[in-house]
C-alpha cells in the first residue's frame, strides 16, 4: 500500500495536469456551440424569406425584422463564440434570442415536457441558452481573443500587489515601456484584422453553403412540376385541373425565383464573382 506522501505526491502531479489543460474545456465548448450557432444562423442570414411565415406561426412580432436580426446575430455571433471575441456582450444576446425561442418557438414542447417530466436538454435553446450563461459569467477562456486583448490593455483577471522589484534605470525603462506599447498596438491590429477576416468569411461560406442547396431545392421542384403535370393529364375533373395549375405555375415562379437567387449569390460571393464587363 502507498504512503501518504506517494498519495499526495500523485494527488499534485494530477492536479497540475488537470490545471494544465484548463483551457482545453471552454475552447471545445466555444467551438461547438458556436458552430451551432452559425449552422442554425447560416440559412436565415442567406434566405431569409423562407422563416418569415415560421416566425409569424410562432407568434413572434415583426417576423421579418426579427429574422434578419437573429439570422444575423447567430450567424456572425457564432463564430464570434468560435474564436472567444466580445463573448460576453455577444453570449447576452444570444442567450437572450434562445429565451425568447423557448416561450415562442417551443413553448408548447417545453410545457408539455415539464408536465410529463421529459429531458429539457432535448430542446436545443435550453442547453444553448445555459452555454450562453456560463460565457457569460465565467467568459471565453485563456484562448480567445479577449484574451489577447486583455493582454494588450494590461487588464488584469485578478489585481493583486505587485512583487517588489529593482528599480531600472530610466533609459531601460522607457526602452522596455515602448517595446510594450508596440506589442500592444500590434496585438490590437491583428485581432482587428483578423475580426474584419472573420466577418468576410462567416459572409462567404454562408453563400456558398446557401449555393450549394439551391440545385437541390430546383431538382426537387422540377420533380414536384414533373409529377404534377403527370396527374394534370389524366384529370378530368375541372376544379382539380385549375388548383393543379395554379400548383404547377408557383412551382414555376419558385424555380425561377431560385435561379435570379443563384444568380444574386455569385455576385455577392467573392470566389465566384463576375468581373464587370
Amino acid at each position: 500500500m502507498a504512503d501518504e506522501s506517494t498519495i499526495e505526491r500523485l494527488a499534485r502531479i494530477a492536479y497540475k495536469a488537470l490545471g494544465a489543460l484548463s483551457f482545453l474545456p471552454p475552447l471545445l465548448a466555444r467551438l461547438v456551440i458556436g458552430y451551432s450557432f452559425y449552422v442554425a444562423g447560416s440559412p436565415k442570414y442567406t434566405n431569409p424569406a423562407n422563416f418569415v411565415d415560421l416566425f409569424k406561426d410562432w407568434g413572434i412580432p415583426m417576423p421579418e425584422l426579427n429574422v434578419f436580426v437573429v439570422g444575423r446575430l447567430e450567424c456572425f455571433g457564432g463564430v464570434l463564440i468560435m474564436v472567444g471575441l466580445a463573448t460576453r456582450p455577444v453570449a447576452a444576446m444570444l442567450g437572450g434570442s434562445m429565451l425568447v425561442a423557448v416561450f415562442t418557438a417551443h413553448h408548447d414542447q417545453f410545457f408539455d415536457m415539464l408536465a410529463k417530466h421529459s429531458d429539457l436538454t432535448d430542446i436545443s435553446p435550453i442547453y444553448l441558452g445555459l452555454f450562453m450563461l456560463y460565457f457569460l459569467v465565467y467568459g471565453p477562456g485563456e484562448v480567445s481573443l479577449d484574451a489577447v486583448l486583455k493582454w494588450a490593455f494590461g487588464i488584469k483577471a485578478k489585481p493583486g500587489p505587485e512583487p517588489a522589484q529593482v528599480q531600472a534605470p530610466a533609459a531601460a525603462s522607457i526602452e522596455a515601456a515602448g517595446s510594450r506599447r508596440g506589442l500592444r498596438i500590434g496585438a490590437i491590429l491583428a485581432v482587428a484584422v483578423l475580426a474584419l477576416g472573420l466577418v468576410e468569411y462567416t459572409r462567404e461560406s454562408a453563400y456558398i453553403g446557401r449555393m450549394a442547396a439551391i440545385p437541390e431545392d430546383a431538382n426537387d421542384t422540377s420533380d414536384k412540376i414533373e409529377r404534377m403535370t403527370g396527374v394534370l393529364k389524366e384529370e378530368t375533373d375541372a376544379d382539380v385541373r385549375e388548383t393543379l395549375q395554379g400548383k404547377i405555375k408557383w412551382q414555376a415562379d419558385h424555380a425561377e425565383s431560385l435561379k435570379a437567387e443563384l444568380e444574386v449569390l455569385r455576385h455577392k460571393t467573392f470566389i465566384f464573382r463576375r468581373p464587370s464587363q
